[in-house]
């Protein structure tokens, strides 16, 4: 996720920035000490995650915001927590109060990262695809949505099953439904998703797909029973 950082102060800026070194999936690609400077970064570069101080010279970081027609996430940075709830009003995901603690900085990277995912699987033309890209490890893996077996949720992970492997990716279900094709995939249970393509049998409130049998929650199995057997 590329990172700008936007702050008068010079040692305010130096701490984000060592805060952001230690994480793996950030990097800093600019930083501006006024609100002018940074406005001029955002037209040019793509920018996916602007840390934002609100009290700075000629132009305000909230001024800022109010300009742009196209907001990165935005977290707030500042030593005053008077403008908290105007901040929000403009749709900040978070707000940070100086002096800012390493602790309260990565539970806000947990934030940036869930927003950040959503983002990402959220296709602007609701246009759907025959694959996808998910990472794992560090690593972005290609797979093909036919190739999907069912999908089950780990709290703030989801596991995808295909036929020959199992990955573990930094998604829910939620988000992950929104790109799959509408025709086979189904949710069965809050805690899973089934390619309906590949069940080969129901019986009671089980599916079977492959050797694996996925249960259908008692708020599915009307419409999954109408689905499966028309």
């Amino acid at each position: 996720m590329k990172c700008l950082i936007v702050d008068d102060e010079p040692l305010a800026i130096k701490i984000i920035d060592r805060f952001i070194d230690a994480v793996d999936d950030m990097e800093i690609v600019n930083t501006a000490d006024n609100a002018l400077e940074a406005y001029n970064i955002l037209q040019r570069e793509k920018i996916d995650v602007l840390f934002l101080d609100i009290n700075m010279p000629e132009l305000s970081g909230l001024d800022l915001l109010r300009t742009l027609k196209k907001k990165p996430i935005v977290v707030l940075t500042t030593a005053y927590r008077d403008y908290a709830v105007e901040g929000f009003e403009l749709e900040v995901l978070d707000y940070l109060v100086k002096p800012i603690a390493m602790n309260r900085f990565m539970s806000t990277v947990e934030r940036i990262r869930r927003e950040y995912n959503k983002a990402e699987l959220t296709n602007e033309d609701d246009q759907r695809s025959e694959f996808a890209f998910f990472k794992v490890n560090k690593k972005q893996v290609k797979v093909f949505f036919d190739e999907i077996l069912w999908i089950e949720s780990l709290k703030d992970y989801i596991r995808i099953v295909t036929k020959d492997k199992s990955l573990i990716t930094h998604h829910n279900l939620n988000s992950v439904s929104k790109i799959l094709p509408d025709n086979d995939f189904y949710r069965v249970h809050k805690s899973f998703i089934a390619n309906m393509t590949k069940v080969s049998e129901m019986e009671g409130n089980m599916l079977l797909i492959g050797r694996q049998h996925i249960p259908v929650g008692r708020n599915f199995i009307k419409d999954i029973k109408e689905r499966l057997l028309g």
